[in-house]
């Protein structure tokens, strides 16, 4: 499956919420998001652009494979394959048993809203601005931008190990605070 995003860096999140609102788009979730991601010795996955994530936003958990794609218009593009598993610390287990190591550990704050076919969410970790990211297909992720007052120049496709590193924050490791 293809997942294509875009994110605005450095919104502010209350004045993002309340056009949401005005523009009918519908709050899903507000969540703490833990996530890991693994990689073997030899960073073979990391050479090959590729990420093995287990994440957990509120009650749900999801693995998820990723390989990051080539998008000449600008857009963050991956091939994904994720599925629901029942259990964090299981799967946690059984990965590291196969041999891989966990090479992020991190938290954010993540609140989601659909409108239409796009997933969007506004995404904090604890050290740097918040952003917004738009999920879905290009046409209709280029249209909502534009409803929401932002032209495609006002778009990045980092990812977020991109965006903190960009800040100078930890990739690594994250945390909010309760």
């Amino acid at each position: 499956m293809e997942e294509i995003e875009l994110k605005v860096l450095e919104v502010d999140e209350k004045e993002i919420i309340e056009k949401l609102i005005f523009h009918k788009a519908k709050k899903v979730a507000d969540v703490l998001v833990r996530e890991k991601y693994y990689d073997f010795e030899d960073k073979r996955l990391t050479i090959n652009n590729e990420i093995l994530r287990l994440r957990k936003a509120g009650d749900k958990t999801e693995l998820s494979h990723k390989k990051k794609k080539h998008d000449p218009n600008g857009f963050l593009v991956f091939e994904e394959y994720q599925t629901n598993v029942a259990d964090f610390d299981i799967a946690n287990t059984i990965i590291e048993n196969l041999g891989l190591k966990p090479i992020i550990d991190r938290e954010k704050r993540r609140v989601t809203f659909s409108y239409g076919d796009l997933a969007i969410e506004i995404h904090k970790y604890p050290s740097i601005p918040a952003w917004l990211e738009l999920e879905g297909q290009k046409n209709d992720i280029r249209d909502f931008l534009e409803k929401i007052g932002y032209t495609m120049t006002d778009t990045s496709s980092l990812t977020d190990n991109e965006i903190l590193k960009r800040y100078g924050a930890d990739v690594a490791y994250q945390r909010m605070t309760k």
